[in-house]
């Protein structure tokens, strides 16, 4: 069995889990992908604000969920609307995706491996241009903040994408 296809689109997006209009477009993203699994992507890269004191501690806590196995639902938790980021209760986010191993989550925050990641994510944001959250890529196209037709624009590039897969 070989490797699953590819995507038809990708969509980038350049996040901060304190900002309340990436909130917004990671609502309408996941409801797209709930639309078109096997057609659209999305990739998340974070880009904490130094503004959000705590979007970088989060973006720490979502690499760390991903290295489980947790990291879309951790994802999920920090932009779940009825939730407020604390500080405090890191180690209870953990459990609550389903991380087990508190203690490791909790040293995995501070790794060096974790600072890089991010590093990486703010060294292709500089790359790119991105000045702003979110900052999303779809298809060739860059749209700094949410546009108001964001679903229209992505099912509108899925038309004129590869049909690799029919839904």
């Amino acid at each position: 069995m070989g490797a699953p296809a590819p995507a038809a689109l990708e969509v980038v997006v350049f996040s901060d889990y304190q900002c309340p209009y990436c909130a917004d477009a990671d609502r309408a993203l996941r409801s797209l992908r709930e639309k078109y699994p096997k057609r659209l992507a999305v990739t998340v890269h974070h880009y904490p604000a130094r503004s959000h004191p705590l979007a970088e501690l989060a973006a720490r806590g979502q690499v760390c969920a991903r290295a489980t196995g947790h990291g879309e639902q951790f994802h999920n938790l920090m932009f779940d609307s009825a939730f407020v980021l604390r500080k405090e209760r890191f180690a209870s986010y953990a459990r609550v995706v389903g991380i087990a191993d508190r203690g490791a989550f909790r040293a995995c925050l501070e790794s060096p491996s974790i600072s890089n990641a991010l590093a990486a994510d703010a060294s292709l944001a500089a790359r790119l241009g991105v000045g702003l959250t979110p900052t999303l890529l779809v298809g060739q196209r860059v749209y700094d903040g949410v546009p108001s037709d964001l679903v229209r624009i992505v099912e509108e590039a899925l038309r004129h994408a590869p049909s690799y897969i029919q839904q």
